[in-house]
């Protein structure tokens, strides 16, 4: 698989002045996903979410790139310099799972792993 961008995230301090704000600007259609934690999911190209209420130093915005394994993923982030910031996680069992580096410029950077196929 080629790994590629399949999720942005963005901090929000307001969820609907940010879906307003893009809708208008995008035509991007928002909905809620969880509270305080909206989606966008286009036609083509990666979808992306709002997240309300972040705490003090959390990434303004976080691009996920879409792996087959995170566990891997993480071994070679160690290897090659990295940091793991948050261990893999699930999301649900219909999305997969996440996980979070640090590159050694301190980007953070989010991993995502698709559920196994049934």
């Amino acid at each position: 698989m080629a790994f590629h961008i399949d999720w942005i995230e963005f901090a929000s301090a307001d969820n609907k002045a940010l879906s307003e704000f893009y809708g208008g600007l995008f035509g991007w259609k928002m909905q809620s996903f969880m509270p305080g934690y909206d989606v966008w999911m286009p036609d083509s190209g990666p979808g992306g979410g709002f997240r309300e209420n972040c705490p003090e130093g959390t990434p303004q915005t976080v691009v996920y790139v879409n792996v087959d394994d995170i566990d891997a993923a993480l071994v070679k982030v160690a290897q090659l310099g990295g940091t793991v910031v948050v261990p893999k996680m699930e999301i649900s069992p219909d999305v997969g799972w996440s996980a979070f580096f640090k590159d050694p410029s301190g980007n953070i950077v989010g991993l995502h792993q698709n559920p196994a196929a049934q």
